[in-house]
């Protein structure tokens, strides 16, 4: 009997194109399958999970139409088990705690750094693969 490895989902949302590219690259980096879905708004974002379910979901807090916050507020209604790394580029306490109070899971300061990034999703993949 073959085991199947279930391919996961990934949706990142940023409102810049060169963002978008440069973190499907790095998530193509990471151990095992991962589809990238991308959004350059949070309404966009809520538009691809009403149509599919995904595993981990990255969302700059910084956006035109509907902004990170707001995107998190909405995404927890959809789906109050996804796993949510906000992006920022502003890295005081008070706005982490603003993300965390929001419904982000973690989250990561712009720039990223490509190593701790992929280090820190091939743990969180390993963690959903396995239901730990």
């Amino acid at each position: 009997m073959t085991e199947q490895t279930k391919t996961m989902k990934a949706l990142v949302i940023d409102d810049s194109p060169t963002i978008l590219k440069m973190m499907t690259t790095l998530l193509a980096d990471v151990d095992g399958e991962l589809e990238v879905v991308t959004a350059l708004d949070g309404a966009l974002g809520i538009e691809e999970m009403n149509k599919e379910k995904f595993d981990v979901i990255f969302v700059d807090k910084v956006m035109p139409n509907m902004n990170g916050l707001e995107f998190l507020e909405a995404a927890r209604k959809l789906d109050p088990d996804v796993f949510i790394y906000m992006i920022t580029s502003i890295s005081d306490q008070n706005t982490i705690f603003s993300a965390v109070e929001a419904g982000a899971s973690s989250y990561f300061t712009k720039p990223l750094d490509p190593e701790v990034f992929k280090m820190k999703v091939n743990m969180l993949l390993t963690k959903l693969k396995f239901g730990l």
